[in-house]
């Protein structure tokens, strides 16, 4: 007879903060798997216990992964990562300790590396995923890439990692008071969402440049405009005291703040009119799905898919950007009222019926959840 540890999901990742698509998505995977009462513990890779949301101190280290990895309890573990020497270990060594792997592919990195390196690699790849019980992507790109390595239809699934938020995270009585103050102070509102210095064949994936530039046109239209942009994490302190010093140098100091720790994200995207998505290539973005279902209007590339709703425009195209910037703020209440908004989100009810395979439980009937936007 399994233990009770043994029919639990061990989930491997971040909760927020900070707050970034990975670490929202598993945030909220946990509150719904709660309300759910499917048993998890999430092993937060920042050392982080938070019994409230059965949380425990993981890490971060090939040591303290390895030892996980021979000696985890549960009898699944859900990888959260683009990692691929983590992948490739895991599908490796579980399997020989009876545990089952699930994968969730948050962007199309590996993709863009198995593309890069020989044959044996590509092989070795190959053979890990289908020692994966299943495999989560997040667009339509990687779902036809795996089934062109042969991962069968039944091991792998396509499901945006967007989960919709609670009421309580759309409410902004946790703002800081100078968020609170830039949004009263400023008008209209531009968020945005990255990293300093990531960069993919030598370019800023989140595209920090051109947002620098369209700032400085749109300005001397909407001389009050705030743009923020939340900051993940910092990759390359260089690429950071570039771009400040640009924001400097433009007059663009009170106009443009950038922000970390802001303890309610979906908060602050409720109290925006318009955001960007200037990547030049992405997974599925959370923060605009996010936007999407707050009824906020949104501006992305159009380097990879995007969801139904979104104003796109030409990658890397700096004119094509203004232009539909102009529009939309032109048109705000237009661009609200045609937003698609769907009853419901069947995310989580995938993602169940994939745990409850793996944990080998009883299929629950799906529900619903209601989509609830404020402002």
């Amino acid at each position: 007879m399994l233990s009770k540890r043994q029919t639990r999901m061990a989930i491997i990742g971040r909760l927020a903060p900070p707050f970034g698509g990975v670490t929202i998505h598993i945030t909220r995977l946990a509150r719904m798997l709660l309300e759910s009462g499917i048993p998890y513990r999430v092993y937060d890779t920042d050392g982080r216990p938070d019994p409230v949301r059965h949380a425990v101190a993981g890490g971060n280290s090939p040591k303290w992964f390895l030892k996980f990895l021979t000696t985890v309890p549960e009898m699944c573990v859900h990888l959260h990562t683009n990692n691929i020497k983590t992948i490739m270990l895991a599908a490796a060594i579980l399997p020989l300790f009876g545990r089952r792997l699930l994968i969730s592919l948050h962007s199309e990195a590996p993709m863009r590396w198995y593309e890069s390196v020989g044959s044996l690699k590509q092989a070795c790849w190959r053979e890990a995923i289908k020692r994966c019980q299943h495999v989560i992507v997040a667009n339509q790109t990687l779902y036809s890439w795996l089934g062109e390595l042969g991962l069968a239809s039944e091991q792998r699934s396509l499901i945006p990692p967007f989960l919709p938020p609670s009421q309580a995270e759309i409410t902004d009585g946790d703002l800081p008071s100078d968020v609170l103050e830039f949004l009263e102070s400023h008008s209209p509102i531009i968020g945005s969402q990255g990293f300093f210095g990531y960069f993919v064949d030598g370019e800023h994936l989140y595209s920090f440049d051109m947002i620098h530039d369209l700032l400085v046109e749109l300005k001397r239209q909407y001389p009050r405009l705030g743009v923020y942009t939340f900051i993940s994490d910092t990759y390359d302190d260089n690429h950071k005291e570039k771009t400040l010093s640009e924001r400097a140098q433009s007059g663009l100091d009170d106009s443009w703040v950038f922000l970390s720790g802001v303890p309610n994200s979906t908060a602050l995207y409720n109290r925006t009119d318009l955001y960007l998505r200037p990547t030049i290539t992405d997974g599925d973005s959370m923060s605009l799905r996010e936007c999407l279902f707050l009824g906020v209007p949104v501006i992305a590339s159009d380097a990879v898919p995007r969801p139904e709703g979104s104003v796109l425009f030409r990658n890397r195209d700096q004119g094509d950007l203004t232009a539909k910037a102009l529009e939309v703020l032109t048109n705000l209440e237009l661009h609200r009222e045609q937003l698609q908004r769907l009853d419901s989100d069947q995310s989580i009810n995938n993602l169940r019926a994939i745990y409850n395979d793996a944990l080998k439980l009883p299929q629950a009937q799906p529900d619903s959840i209601a989509r609830k936007a404020g402002g």
